[in-house]
């Protein structure tokens, strides 16, 4: 893994360059590089993973230095791809996948990506055609963020390594801080910079050297949920995910550096150390997990570690146990520092401490879960969808009723699933299906700002992004379509952005190979019921698992990845809130309601009202603007 920058008519040179690649040190410490050409500049940092010799050097070049590349990613099937090209007569020098991806490039030219397995970001100048190419893998493991206006053209593996150059536009889009206040990340392309975009998942942009500003991002690969080819050749779907999972985990082991795991405990991670162990039976892996103590009880969910320690023992692992600790005002700073973003998610956090600590043990590579609840269908979220017919033909009175209830005897996490439910009361089936994605209420999220005509009462803004996306579903399956919106939306534009960047602001790759394309095209071409059958999640998985796993942590209640908020809210960041909430300076950027913002804090600390997401989102967009605003 790496990190990746460049541009067209910035005026950067060699100095400046240097500053950049400095910033995206942590992606790459083992090596860097930079390659100028008329008005065009690209740089690379490396974090040496495969083949660790000097040949791995980026920029890499061929076709006598007509094509330059800088490449962030781990390609799974290089062997395969490796195979062909030296059928065609193309030959290699290193055993990079840099160099791969090259020698791909030369033989197939953008139809290349089709072929490609694995996470991936790169930017590839090819003179013959005075282009310069960007593209992203297709789950959209691998980030990747681009500046445009006018001539000029930027690009960057993360934002914070091109928000410190002079003569750039830093226009604020505030209203993009809605989408993190109503979900906790934004679903779009958007960033809240309004020249700053992201490239998404499955896309690529080719940008012209002398019409940078005629730039467009179009699509190389969609998600398929087409059950025809499943239906037609019926066979034992359980048999063929063993062999595909077997053949993933042993393709993402691939490294000529030590690996390891993060280990939760939950169903996921739990059997994907199982099938490390599986295909590689005498390797050396370390685990990793975070002991939250009890902790979590109070987020409704049950402790994790007594089944991380027994999968640990099962699979012959050491089971390094970091203990959580408390969240202060710097974790806050350094978090969203690292995001660049103001996702107020604190499973962030976690996830860094153990990026860190495997780095401290000398591992630059782990293996992660995420991706399998997106995949086959593992949130609650997901078995609401059971009941949405209820919804609809029960009484609103009655769920206003039951929610008043439930805020005065349950506890606060149980008490807010149940008020979610009560409010999808009306709603259409579509809008119930997006609505359960939703954090806050968005008359409550509008009324936070300041200005937003209409925002208030017609609550269409906040249903539009989804509602579009699902303009290009075609199936009819209400699983189906919230299974598109997660591959589309949460999993990329929340998972994979926080997983990504706080491993790698630590020098550590972390793999995912539940978001294997093929396993996704798999698990997309299933029958619902493969997934989610009655209220059981991930039902193939658990089936498979079953040949792995003790029963205990196969039918385990389902446990977040997160950390006890309402806790820290109620207690060590209490104080904090005070402070930056209340504090003029975050309002002198004329976005936010200070009344409106006062009244959230008095409705927390009523008996009966949660608001620790919301509050928790706020302070995620102050410390944002504090860092990166103009």
């Amino acid at each position: 893994m790496c990190g990746i920058a460049g541009g067209i008519n910035t005026g950067i040179r060699e100095d400046s360059a240097s500053v950049i690649l400095a910033g995206l040190h942590h992606r790459g410490p083992d090596d860097s590089g930079t390659y100028f050409y008329q008005n065009l500049w690209l740089g690379n940092t490396r974090l040496s993973i495969r083949d660790l010799s000097a040949a791995g050097h980026q920029p890499m070049f061929a076709d006598e230095g007509q094509l330059a590349l800088v490449y962030n990613g781990e390609l799974y099937n290089q062997d395969e791809v490796r195979t062909e090209l030296r059928q065609l007569g193309r030959s290699f020098h290193s055993e990079c996948d840099t160099e791969t991806l090259l020698q791909a490039y030369c033989a197939w030219g953008i139809a290349c990506l089709n072929k490609l397995k694995g996470d991936f970001a790169f930017a590839l100048h090819d003179r013959r055609r005075n282009v310069l190419l960007l593209a992203r893998d297709p789950m959209g493991v691998k980030p990747l963020y681009y500046y445009r206006k006018g001539q000029q053209f930027l690009f960057a593996s993360e934002l914070k390594a091109i928000t410190g150059l002079k003569e750039i536009d830093y226009r604020l889009a505030p209203e993009v801080f809605r989408s993190f206040l109503l979900y906790q990340y934004c679903t779009s392309a958007d960033t809240p910079f309004h020249f700053f975009k992201k490239l998404l998942p499955g896309h690529l942009i080719e940008v012209n050297l002398d019409e940078p500003n005629q730039a467009e991002p179009q699509a190389y690969y969609s998600l398929n949920f087409d059950k025809a080819p499943a239906l037609a050749a019926p066979n034992n779907f359980e048999a063929a995910l063993d062999a595909l999972l077997t053949r993933t985990v042993q393709a993402q082991l691939a490294s000529d550096v030590p690996v390891g795991i993060a280990l939760s405990g939950g169903l996921d991670s739990s059997l994907l150390a199982a099938y490390m162990r599986k295909v590689a039976p005498e390797q050396e892996f370390q685990a990793f997990t975070i002991n939250t103590g009890k902790g979590m009880k109070a987020e409704g969910f049950d402790d994790d570690i007594g089944f991380a320690r027994q999968v640990a023992g099962l699979v012959n692992m050491p089971l390094q146990e970091i203990a959580a600790r408390p969240f202060s005002a710097q974790d806050l700073d350094a978090m969203i520092w690292t995001l660049d973003e103001p996702q107020a998610d604190p499973a962030a956090f976690y996830l860094g401490n153990m990026a860190q600590a495997a780095a401290q043990n000398g591992i630059k590579v782990m293996l992660g879960g995420t991706g399998a609840d997106d995949i086959f269908s593992g949130y609650r979220r997901h078995q609401a969808l059971n009941y949405l017919s209820l919804q609809q033909k029960v009484p609103k009175t009655f769920f206003r009723v039951g929610s008043r209830v439930a805020a005065t005897f349950l506890p606060p996490a149980i008490a807010r699933r149940v008020s979610k439910f009560a409010q999808l009361a009306g709603c259409s089936t579509q809008e119930a299906l997006i609505q359960l994605h939703f954090w806050q209420q968005p008359e409550r999220v509008a009324g936070l700002f300041r200005t937003g005509p209409g925002w208030e009462t017609d609550k269409q803004w906040a249903f539009e992004p989804f509602k579009t996306l699902l303009e290009n579903y075609s199936g009819s399956e209400l699983l189906d379509q919230m299974l598109y919106l997660e591959q589309k939306c949460f999993l990329p534009q929340h998972n994979f952005a926080y997983l990504d960047k706080m491993s790698m602001a630590h020098s550590v790759e972390l793999r995912v190979p539940y978001a294997a394309k093929a396993i996704v095209n798999f698990a997309n071409a299933l029958p619902v019921a493969m997934k989610l059958k009655g209220n059981t999640t991930k039902f193939i998985l658990r089936q498979v698992a079953r040949n792995y796993l003790p029963e205990t942590v196969i039918s385990r209640r389902k446990t977040g990845f997160g950390a006890p908020l309402r806790t820290w809210m109620q207690g060590s960041m209490k104080e904090l809130i005070q402070q930056r909430l209340l504090d003029e300076s975050f309002y002198r950027w004329d976005i936010f309601d200070k009344r409106a913002v006062v009244q959230l804090m008095a409705d927390n600390d009523r008996r009966g009202r949660d608001e620790s997401y919301t509050l928790f989102s706020l302070l995620a967009i102050e410390s944002w603007l504090r860092q990166f605003g103009r």
